[in-house]
Order: C-alpha cells, then structure tokens, then sequence
C-alpha cells in the first residue's frame, strides 16, 4: 500500500531523491511506511530553520516530492494551484492521503484527492481558533486578524469533514457536530527502544546540596507558559530551594527566548537557566530527560498529551503539566502526573514543590507515566493510524 503524507513544514531536498526533515516527523513517517509498504511524502522546499536533519527516502520506502516553496498561509489557501503543481495522485499511485493539519492545504488536497478517487484522511493535531495565543511582541491589531484567518480556515476544514475521516489526537479537536467519522489516534516520535522508564535513568535524585534541575522541551514561545516558569524558579529560590533550569527546543524566529534571558536577570535567577538550543529528536533529546529531576510543561494550551510529556515519561521522569482540557483528559493530576491551572506562576511553584518533596509522588507518577506511555510508541501509532486508511480504502470514496 501507497500512503500520500503531507505536512507544512519544511524540507531540505537532495538530489539522489531523498529530503532531510525534523527528526520527530521523519521518525513518524518512517514507521508508517514500515506499517502500509511505501509513503510518498509531500513537503515544502526551502532554507528550513536548520534543525532538518534526518532522511527520508528510498532506504526507508519513502518517495521524496517537493511542492516548491512554502509561501504564507493564506495565499496557499487562496490559490492552492501552485503549491500543488507537483501534487499528483492518480499519477503517484496514492491508495490513501493522510494530511496532517490543521494546514492551510487541507482542503484543496481532499478536494483534489477526491476527484482522483483517493481517500483521504486527515491527522489533526490541534484546534485552530482556541489555542492560538498570538507570538511575544505581537500587535493586537495582528493578533485580531490572524484569528479571523483561522476561523475561515477551520470552516474549510469543517467542510472536508463532513465527507471525509478525521482522526485526532483528543476528542476536544473533533468536537464539531459536523464531523461526519472521527476517531482518536496517537502520535509521537518514540521508538520502543526508547522506554528506558525509572530503571533506565541515568541521575538519581539529587542529595542534599546538589542542584534540582528542571527541564523544559519544546517550542520556546510564549504560550508555552516559559514566563510563568520563569516566576515559579525565582519564587522556589527564594524559598531556599536550589533548582536550576533548562530549556531545550527551537525558537523558530519568535523573540521570546531573549525576552526570557532578559526576564531572568530581572529576576535574579540568570545564573541558574540555561539555553541548550534545539536538540534532535533521539538520543540527544532523550538525554536532557535522562539528565534532568523534573520535566514541567506549563503550556497555555496542547492538542494532546504533548510529544515532550510522552518523552520525559518514557525516561522516568516526574512531571508537572496543566490541567488544559487536552492534557486532563488524558492524565489525572497525582496520579501520572501533578497538574496545575495553566497561568498560575503560584500554582505552578507549589505543583514544582509538592513534586520536590513528594518520594512517594515522585515514585507513583514516573511508574504511572511509564506504563501509560506504553502504547505510544512511532511503532504502535502507525500500526493504527494505518489500520484506519486501511479501512477507509476497503469504505471506498464517497
């Protein structure tokens, strides 16, 4: 079988017929071509943000196409005939689309999949219009017209939904009544050998004098909560407890990271945050987990459990989240993990010190969370990703 994939970011083509992307997503795609047979993988063209590192291609029956260069969103939406020049199905031999999204793309691809007679099915990973935050440093004017933009986009992709399957990452994402089939499906980049769990760490807990690290993964924007995070250090220094942090992750041009430098000095705690940058997908990611005490991710908002909470699981690490609908429908707060209302620096500093001085909470959710994890490997998400375009296939197109 011939699954179309296609996602907006960017790619770095070669000439031997290969594209270099980001780990996580080459790692996903991989597996789904280990699972149908073969992917054709649709991507943009372009300088990237230099961290596209991993390949895909015909060693891992993985058929490269570029779609040219990425332009802004709305023009691809508005004339989606040039981006999808080199966008064949019929001709490419699809049996099924996947389109990962929400993506400015969604729409013109089923509509041009359909007339091939190719299923298509999207892979959604968030919900446009109540996530979005707007960058650091955004006008209000900005902010105000992107939202509109979105709202238009999400009704196209409301449209496609009414013919097509749209699978999700959690039930918030397809709660629109005009979803016709959905379903709930994982995503992630672990493989199963990286289940290390608690026996696998490689730093026990630290003995009295010695530095608490947290740790922090994932895009450095502002509606990660990094600001909140940065308050909730500060306050637990002052309380006398000698943490430290770290941030890992790619900035993709958002200014934030110098405003949270800046943060830090103001706050007195410059010293103790460290930037690590952005680590690939893998063994360098995986041991900032295994190196760290505590992962918190006191995001504003996710589609899901997010890929950087199923790493810092998947390693034995305790964690601290917020109780935003995506993540609680998922984990319990003491049980795989300690929660707290998102935006709340206070909240946040007594979740971070209740896992301090909690063995007993710190044992009981790193279990929990290992065990939960099970079932989110690239391996078993594939598995039934493809069992859904496999079903799809046999419904045929409607």
């Amino acid at each position: 079988m011939n699954i179309g994939y296609y996602f907006h970011t960017y790619a770095v083509f070669g000439a031997d017929g290969t594209a270099k992307t980001e780990a996580h997503w080459a790692l996903f795609i991989r597996a789904v071509a280990a699972e149908a047979g073969s992917v054709t993988y649709y991507a943009h063209s372009g300088p990237g943000q230099g961290i596209e590192n991993m390949e895909l291609g015909p060693e891992w029956n993985v058929r490269c196409v570029d779609l040219g260069p990425r332009r802004r969103r709305p023009l691809m939406f508005l004339f989606p005939w040039i981006p999808l020049r080199n966008f064949k199905p019929k001709a490419d031999k699809l049996d099924a689309m996947i389109v990962r999204g929400p993506n400015a793309l969604l729409a013109p691809i089923a509509k041009r999949s359909r007339r091939a007679g190719v299923p298509m099915v999207g892979l959604l990973v968030d919900e446009l219009t109540s996530n979005w935050k707007g960058r650091a440093g955004m006008p209000a004017w900005r902010v105000k017209a992107v939202r509109v933009w979105l709202w238009v986009q999400s009704r196209a992709i409301t449209r496609v939904g009414r013919r097509s399957l749209m699978l999700a990452i959690s039930k918030s994402i397809v709660r629109d009544p005009n979803f016709k089939r959905t379903a709930i499906v994982r995503t992630t980049s672990l493989s199963r050998a990286d289940l290390t769990g608690p026996a696998g760490r490689t730093r026990k807990w630290p003995a009295p004098g010695e530095p608490i690290r947290l740790l922090f993964t994932g895009r450095v924007q502002k509606e990660k909560g990094l600001f909140e995070l940065l308050d909730a250090v500060a306050a637990l220094v002052g309380e006398g407890r000698n943490v430290e942090l770290e941030l890992a992750g790619p900035t993709y041009g958002d200014p934030t990271i110098d405003l949270l430098r800046a943060r830090a000095d103001e706050l007195g705690i410059g010293g103790r945050v460290t930037y690590l940058g952005f680590l690939e997908a893998g063994p360098e990611l995986l041991g900032a987990y295994l190196n760290a005490d505590i992962f918190v991710s006191p995001t504003w908002g996710e589609g899901s459990v997010s890929r950087t909470i199923k790493e810092a699981f998947a390693t034995g690490l305790p964690v601290v989240t917020t109780t935003v609908r995506e993540i609680a429908e998922f984990l319990s707060d003491g049980a795989e993990a300690v929660l707290v209302p998102r935006q709340d620096a206070p909240a946040l500093t007594a979740g971070i010190a209740r896992m301090i001085d909690d063995p007993a909470l710190r044992e009981r959710t790193t279990q929990a969370g290992f065990e939960w994890v099970q079932d989110f490997t690239n391996e078993a998400s594939a598995a039934v990703i493809v069992g859904h375009v496999r079903d799809e296939i046999a419904r045929g197109v409607r």
